[in-house]
């Protein structure tokens, strides 16, 4: 298939008018109501005249299907908005013009703030969820996600026992779901990358990003749109949830055990004994430890790495070094008088 090009024209619907704006890379121009709102088609235009960017406009709000295209006229990204937000499947192109990732966006139903009443006095409340929960989790100092099952997801106020978000989850999640910075971070069935924004109040947006490689585990925020995960190839690497792209990945192929993230690090099992490290961020080896059996898992607290082995041991590691720590030596036993 050869690249899409886009018309540089506009067709104002009537009652509107055409409007332009001098960018620094370009052009904008827009249709619009005698009032300013904008309504109709939109385009942006590069220095070289090349379209960048097409779409529409309903009552000042991106509307309608929308394309993005690269300084060559070819399509880099394309989707539909709806209200001023993304909804639906975003394909996302390479160069080749072939689809690089799926990002399916969507939107949390309408929040219940009613509090429920316990029918026994002992209760501070009682709420029927209708099935078994099956995981919970903090997402803000009130609230709770409880996992229904892996097809659903229920934001709960600690406080009152009222229902902050029921939330039909667009694919069945992997059990391993964790939250961080008020975000859910996730991976469904088929490999893709779940992560939700839970709001104030209840509601919130969610996101299922598709890629080529795939993804294993979702390990930790990197920045704005970045997280960092484990592909499907067994790289850790961060991708950026908004477009699907790899922003940096390591060489090294670790095991399925979960991997985890400090604030700089991503750290994996390899070869089924040693743990190792990545820098978040660009991907270089950080560190490594080979242990003195087969690696069941890892964890962190405080500024330890923990690693559970097989047989039983648990072995602690320094987290920016990866070396045993050194603990104060024992008091030497005063010797027997003879």
């Amino acid at each position: 298939m050869g690249p899409a090009l886009a018309e540089a024209s506009l067709d104002c619907p009537p009652g509107t008018q055409p409007a332009e704006h001098t960018l620094a890379e370009g052009t904008e121009a827009w249709c619009a109501l005698p009032d300013g709102t904008r309504q109709g088609p939109s385009i942006k235009t590069a220095a070289t005249g090349r379209i960048t960017e097409r779409g529409y406009w309903e009552d000042g709000q991106q509307h309608g299907k929308w394309r993005y295209y690269d300084t060559q006229g070819r399509i880099i990204r394309t989707g539909q908005m709806t209200d001023g937000a993304p909804t639906g499947a975003w394909t996302h192109f390479t160069e080749t013009n072939t689809p690089s990732a799926t990002i399916t966006h969507g939107r949390f139903p309408e929040p219940i703030h009613a509090a429920p009443q316990p029918t026994d006095p002992r209760y501070r409340w009682q709420l029927d969820l209708g099935s078994a929960a099956t995981a919970w989790w903090p997402i803000a100092p009130d609230s709770v996600g409880i996992a229904i099952g892996t097809d659903r997801l229920v934001v709960v106020s600690v406080e009152t026992g009222a229902i902050e978000a029921d939330i039909p989850l667009p694919a069945p999640l992997r059990p391993d779901l964790q939250v961080i910075d008020g975000r859910i971070l996730g991976v469904t069935g088929p490999g893709e990358l779940f992560v939700a924004e839970v709001e104030a109040g209840g509601g919130g947006r969610w996101q299922r990003v598709r890629t080529p490689m795939g993804v294993t585990h979702a390990v930790a925020i990197d920045g704005e749109n970045g997280v960092v995960v484990r592909e499907g190839s067994g790289r850790l690497a961060g991708i950026d949830r908004t477009t699907g792209d790899t922003l940096w990945a390591g060489q090294l192929f670790m095991d399925k055990v979960p991997p985890l993230a400090t604030d700089r690090l991503a750290i994996g099992v390899r070869n089924g004994r040693e743990v190792r490290a990545v820098t978040i961020g660009d991907g270089a080896f950080a560190w490594q430890a080979r242990m003195p059996a087969s690696i069941l898992a890892i964890g962190e607290a405080s500024d330890r790495i923990l690693v559970s082995l097989k047989g039983g041991m648990v072995q602690a590691l320094d987290r920016d070094t990866g070396h045993a720590p050194r603990g104060p030596r024992p008091e030497a036993r005063p010797r027997r008088a003879r």
